[in-house]
């Protein structure tokens, strides 16, 4: 027998066969079988703690210290300190033994705490130890710092040794000077206050010139209004050979990158003991140190 059926509805029944398998199956997530079997952990609430609650009584030990530091405050004169403590335990192994508990532990038995006249009187026939049993434990644990007397003898008989002073550092010896650099010194300074003596008198004739032309502008009469005829160019005046001279021996100052260097007006650069470095460049502003150096300052 054929059945003929569309393919959507063969997706309809596909799936209405899944939800029916999976409605009927007895597999169970592992969180779906936590909560059926009743075993799913629930978190506890925080307790609060109730500040007006009593507190929990005091066990045998804490009553049988409580009694023998009562006993003490009433049958001494002064009040003890640290040390009861140590005396509680040393009755505490005085009290006889009680049968073994629950867990195995024998206790001493309180009940027999002796008369407070007793214990007085065993208090002041007992001499406590110089530190306290936590103090002697901290002790015992602490590596020994303290030397040995043979160790301290040797180390109170070796001698003192004298700190080291300390060398300050030497100075780098200038280089002396040879007699081309002490030359070229000598010329520099000379051309130097020559510069400056012609720079003087220049100003000084450069002021009386200036005077006397403004003398003769005013008796000069005033320029025709008009083109002015053309003149001819007047040549530019050859340079001197002092100031040649000026511009290759006159070193100033400079400063270069940070660096001091000394520098002429054609732009040769020399550190400051005269000695050569190269050609400064305007455009690149920085120093050709390839450029060689010149033979007029060779002499």
């Amino acid at each position: 027998m054929l059945v003929s059926m569309t393919r959507a509805d063969l997706e309809n029944l596909i799936q209405t066969a899944v939800k029916a398998a999976l409605s009927n199956s007895s597999i169970q997530l592992p969180q779906q079988a936590a909560i059926s079997s009743g075993k799913e952990k629930v978190k506890k609430a925080k307790k609060v703690k109730d500040p007006n609650a009593p507190k929990k009584p005091a066990n045998d030990w804490i009553k049988f210290c409580q009694d023998v530091r009562n006993a003490l405050l009433a049958g001494l004169d002064s009040k003890p300190g640290f040390e009861v403590q140590q005396f509680c335990s040393l009755l505490k192994s005085q009290l006889p033994l009680l049968a073994a508990n629950e867990k195995g532990k024998q206790e001493p038995d309180y009940s027999m705490i002796p008369s407070a006249e007793v214990i007085v009187q065993r208090f002041k026939d007992w001499t406590p130890p110089e530190q306290s049993k936590a103090a002697a434990e901290r002790a015992s644990k602490a590596p020994s710092a303290a030397a040995s007397p043979a160790s301290d003898s040797a180390a109170a008989s070796a001698p003192e040794v004298p700190p080291v002073p300390s060398v300050p550092a030497e100075k780098k010896a200038r280089k002396p000077q040879s007699e081309e650099t002490k030359a070229a010194a000598a010329l520099k300074r000379a051309a130097t206050k020559a510069a400056n003596a012609a720079a003087s008198s220049g100003t000084n004739a450069a002021a009386s010139t200036s005077s006397g032309t403004n003398a003769a502008a005013s008796a000069v009469p005033p320029k025709p209004i008009g083109p002015k005829p053309a003149t001819a160019a007047a040549p530019a005046p050859a340079p001197s050979p002092a100031d040649d001279e000026n511009e290759i021996t006159d070193f100033a100052p400079t400063i270069i990158k940070g660096k001091p260097y000394i520098r002429n007006k054609r732009g040769d650069v020399m550190t400051e003991d005269y000695a050569w470095v190269g050609r400064y460049s305007d455009t690149k502003r920085e120093i050709d140190t390839k450029f060689p150096k010149p033979a007029d300052l060779e002499e």
